[in-house]
């Protein structure tokens, strides 16, 4: 009569157990030491090699020759099955207290034919609090003969009393590939065909449990009469083919309808949540194999729909209804822009209206008219890391001229904005129009002349030598600025506030100070201050209360005798 192969195969030694190299590397340590502890508590899920471990422990405490954890396997206790000083318990039939009080007063005899009595104490959660409380002392301390080894699948039911006297060692669930490589070693030894994808399909609904495994791989055996393949192990589970399940995802990602219908009717037949397993599955499967017909947001995407179909599975019995939602959100997911991207561009849509926002409301604060130019008649047009490109269409000739004459006040404001920018100015405006004749020519060279000085004193005296070292970015203009009016421009000497006319003046006093004079001249040892005052109430008095002290200051300390305040609004007017 063939043996079954859970108890053919089944460990004999610490070499021989399977996934679990850190309770075998400590044990065998402890017992090659002679460091042996009063009682032992195996702790993990079902299958995972408990009850083996703890029967092998036995063995290597009884062994004749000597403690090892290396048993010689020739010796009596060694080839018993049934070692008469090893006592085995259910505590799942034997919770009472009756049974402890037999197994306590079995302790105070000595072993018969061993080194130690040993009690084994299977599903040892499942006593009863009095039962628990009759062994604390005997398992507390024991007779030197006695050892207890103690399993479990639940650790967290034990009284923590009894977790304090033992030594835990933690059984963690086996991995899919070392029961199918022990699968392998198994039907190899038995001279028996088989497919490795259907081992792994074995392995997999075993959930990390090796003894399940092998039970559904002899009933494989049995099933596909000793030629263990896919379909047969398919079948045989009633689960769905795994080339369907990749069929189907590669219908999702091309928006095939044709192949989703006919996926959707072939699946009427299975389980509605080993279908959604068997996806999960594939899509692990495919996250580690590096699948680059998937990205990370797909991934992310698709399990989180699974997780849905789950949660629609245990409150609804309509699985069709189910299987159709999940395999068109499934599809419409593909379809979806990454969140993080969208959010990026949104950002940068709003930086590109903040900062031509920010633009025409510092220019509205620096001079009124100029301001009416931008709210009017500008617009943004583009933006990039290196250019910012907006399009000025004045009314009239008279604007235009007003804005060449302030465009070094644009570039500067601009500049201040965003240094790492080129501010490019495009227009619709006809260059051939620009010129009536030559004196108007030569009055628009005398203005942008006070413009670029105007631009260069609009600069803080504390940030004057930064400014010099940094370069700020070069202006483009093209349809109403003339080479020959920014040839102009570079040629023009600057003269500024001195710093020691500013001291002990708040930082606002400095600002309205610096924003109304627009141009300082040195005429006859007078200073000449051109001031174009503001037009709020507020900074008009500010800057009447403050002008004439930092201009007395300005002439003492440039060695002058005098000076002359010009309003250049008046001169305008003349």
């Amino acid at each position: 009569m063939m043996q079954a192969i859970t108890l053919k195969y089944r460990p004999k030694s610490y070499d021989d157990l399977i996934g679990q190299s850190t309770v075998s590397k400590s044990l065998k340590f402890a017992l090659d030491n002679q460091q042996i502890a009063n009682a032992y508590l195996f702790s993990g899920l079902r299958g995972s090699g408990k009850t083996s471990s703890a029967r092998i422990l036995a063995r290597c405490l009884n062994c004749k020759e000597k403690i090892s954890s290396s048993p010689c396997m020739h010796c009596e206790n060694c080839l018993a099955q049934n070692p008469s000083d090893v006592y085995e318990l259910d505590a799942a039939s034997n919770r009472g207290i009756e049974s402890i009080q037999e197994l306590i007063e079995n302790t105070k005899f000595t072993p018969m034919h061993s080194r130690f009595k040993i009690f084994i104490i299977d599903e040892v959660h499942m006593l009863t609090k009095e039962a628990f409380n009759a062994l604390l002392k005997t398992l507390e301390e024991p007779p030197s003969y006695v050892k207890f080894i103690l399993a479990t699948t639940d650790p967290n039911k034990i009284p923590a009393t009894i977790l304090s006297r033992v030594l835990h060692f933690r059984f963690k669930a086996i991995s899919s590939s070392q029961i199918t490589n022990r699968m392998k070693f198994i039907l190899d030894n038995e001279k028996i065909n088989y497919e490795e994808e259907a081992l792994f399909i074995i392995a997999r609904s075993a959930n990390g449990s090796l003894r399940d495994a092998l039970t559904l791989l002899e009933q494989a055996i049995i099933y596909s009469q000793n030629n263990v393949n896919t379909i047969n192990v398919s079948t045989m589970l009633g689960i769905i083919d795994t080339n369907i399940i990749k069929n189907f995802f590669a219908d999702i990602l091309r928006a095939n309808d044709d192949g989703i219908f006919k996926f959707l009717e072939l699946a009427k037949e299975y389980e509605v949540n080993m279908i959604l397993d068997e996806m999960s599955a594939y899509l692990k499967q495919a996250f580690f194999n590096k699948d680059r017909n998937f990205s990370l947001l797909l991934y992310e995407r698709f399990f989180a729909i699974l997780s849905k179909a789950r949660y629609m599975a245990k409150i609804s019995d309509d699985d069709e209804f189910n299987l159709c939602v999940m395999a068109f959100m499934l599809k419409e997911a593909c379809y979806l822009k990454e969140v993080d991207e969208e959010i990026v561009k949104i950002q940068k849509e709003e930086n590109k209206n903040t900062l031509f926002d920010d633009f025409v409301r510092q220019i509205q604060k620096r001079d009124y008219k100029l301001g009416l130019i931008f709210t009017n008649n500008t617009t943004f047009v583009s933006q990039n890391e290196s250019e910012f490109v907006i399009k000025v269409n004045p009314k009239n000739e008279e604007e235009k001229n007003y804005f060449k004459q302030l465009f070094t006040v644009v570039k500067d404001i601009f500049a201040s904005l965003d240094n790492s920018k080129k501010l490019v100015i495009t227009s619709d405006y006809n260059q051939n129009n620009t010129q009536n004749n030559n004196s108007d020519d030569k009055d628009l060279q005398a203005k942008n002349k006070i413009a670029n000085i105007q631009a260069n004193l609009s600069i803080s005296p504390k940030n004057y030598e930064q400014e010099e070292k940094e370069q700020m970015p070069e202006m483009q203009s093209d349809d109403f600025l003339s080479d020959d009016y920014e040839l102009e421009l570079d040629n023009i000497d600057e003269l500024m506030i001195p710093e020691e006319a500013l001291i002990n003046l708040d930082d606002n006093v400095i600002d309205i100070i610096l924003s109304a004079v627009i141009r300082l001249e040195i005429e006859n040892n007078t200073l000449l201050v051109y001031v174009n005052p503001p037009y709020d109430e507020v900074e008009l008095n500010i800057l009447r209360a403050n002008l004439i002290n930092v201009i007395k200051k300005s002439i003492i300390t440039l060695k002058l005798q005098d000076f002359k305040v010009i309003n250049i609004q008046n001169e305008k007017k003349k």
